[in-house]
């Protein structure tokens, strides 16, 4: 299943991004590049010169043909445990946004129709911070703190997960923007 979903989001141009180890993973990528216009991004827990699990050595071939393989280890790095909530990191980062909004061509949708996409993607406690935030003024985070009537650290991790959906942006000096996607 996760072999065939991948394809089916990779043919229309979408860059499926895993962690390039046994199961769903190396199913996510292999089905990314059985599609003809797939692109896929492997992240590993180890140093780039480590092939890991062995058995995905053909694999990780193919993805640096058509696509890439990406680590912040040094290279001889063992893929110890501790790594891979490291890695889930990254892979967060790369890809964040709505799998949705992705699929939907942005010329067809107007500003309105962005915006109730974002909305209702938002989980409960993101939607009043977001609702806050403006695409053309930024605001501080101690502002947002004072303005939700919530705490620092509700503020921070709210504005945090905003940020990796790829809704918000921030600027130097704890600034906050809404991004129009």
């Amino acid at each position: 299943m996760a072999q065939r979903l991948a394809k089916d989001l990779a043919d229309p141009g979408l860059v499926i991004v895993s962690g390039l180890v046994r199961g769903i993973d190396a199913s996510a990528h292999r089905g990314a590049l059985n599609s003809t216009n797939g692109v896929t991004i492997g992240l590993l827990g180890c140093g780039i010169d480590v092939v890991y699990p062995r058995e995905n050595k053909r694999l990780f071939d193919e993805i640096t043909q058509r696509g890439a393989v990406v680590t912040e280890f040094p290279m001889g790095t063992f893929p110890g445990a501790q790594n891979f909530p490291i890695r889930k990191r990254i892979i967060a980062g790369i890809a964040p946004g709505s799998v949705r909004a992705e699929l939907v061509p942005v010329e067809s949708v107007s500003h309105a129709e962005r915006a109730a996409l974002v909305e209702e993607n938002l989980e409960p406690g993101e939607r009043p911070l977001y609702e806050l935030l403006s695409l053309d003024e930024a605001r501080h985070a101690d502002e947002l703190v004072e303005l939700s009537g919530r705490s620092s650290p509700e503020v921070l991790a709210a504005l945090f997960d905003l940020e990796l959906k790829g809704v918000v942006r921030q600027l130097p000096g704890k600034q906050f923007l809404k991004v129009l996607l």
